[in-house]
């Protein structure tokens, strides 16, 4: 029984790895893939290399963490589609080799839920704040590019295991207040490029992993981390022509979803 009790205590107030406190920073490089999907048109496979950092402060009574976070990736794959021919209006199959970027960054601010329960080496952040999605695709004839402006409402903390290790972990999810899509038509010639907007849609991101003390202020992490995109079809392009002719097409972005995984190996100093 007394046993028990202190793990009871040792779960309650915290007597293993320290958590994060004052200026912290952290870098980390991973190896993934990255999927994009136009339901029954189109599909990019990519593998794709990262790298994230990470800026943030947490106060000295670890209550409040205000935290800069960025994440650069480039992908090669696959795209499978289609192309039509113009004269005929018949479809046939298109695979080409892919060159991908993309970039996710954001600013976030949390409060300490089991900062009440007065917790000390174990931390469950509530968190919001602002971010921005940049997917930019330059290997293809038609090059194009995608933005999301975003809210991302979620959790992330650590819990202690042992006097080195912690368990790390973040649950966000992203609403959409505005996604741009831009295709450069133009480059098969059409008589204007694609630019319009997506309002509808949403996103998630999954982390999970572990990070090992060095030190007082130096962490090794491994960590999995997933991200997953639901953006719905776009506001239309009417009257574009082809090739100075007389063929008239309407465009749009179609709905689409993206989801990428990776597995990252940083530091935290």
């Amino acid at each position: 029984m007394q046993k028990i009790l202190l793990v009871i205590v040792c779960l309650s107030v915290g007597l293993f790895a320290d958590v994060k406190k004052g200026f912290y920073r952290s870098v980390s490089a991973g190896i993934g893939q990255y999927r994009y999907t136009e339901p029954g048109l189109m599909r990019i496979y990519d593998t794709t290399l990262s790298i994230d950092a990470e800026l943030g402060y947490v106060n000295s009574s670890n209550l409040l963490k205000t935290s800069i976070q960025g994440s650069g990736n480039i992908g090669m794959g696959t795209y499978t589609g289609r192309i039509v021919n113009m004269q005929t209006g018949a479809y046939k199959p298109h695979t080409y080799s892919t060159f991908d970027s993309f970039f996710d960054a954001e600013i976030k601010e949390g409060i300490n839920l089991l900062k009440i329960f007065n917790a000390r080496n174990h931390t469950l952040f509530l968190n919001a704040g602002v971010g921005y999605w940049y997917f930019r695709d330059d290997k293809y004839d038609v090059p194009r590019s995608q933005e999301y402006f975003y809210i991302p409402v979620g959790i992330d903390g650590e819990f202690g295991l042992t006097s080195r290790w912690n368990l790390t972990y973040l649950a966000d999810f992203k609403f959409l207040i505005l996604g741009k899509n831009r295709t450069l038509l133009t480059r098969a010639y059409w008589s204007k490029d694609l630019k319009v907007d997506q309002k509808n849609g949403y996103g998630a991101k999954l982390a999970l992993g572990l990070s090992y003390k060095h030190s007082r202020n130096q962490k090794s992490f491994v960590r999995l981390v997933a991200r997953h995109w639901n953006i719905d079809d776009s506001e239309l392009l009417e009257n574009v022509t082809y090739a100075n002719s007389a063929i008239t097409q309407t465009f749009y972005e179609p709905k689409n979803h993206t989801q990428t995984i990776s597995l990252q190996y940083g530091w935290e100093f």
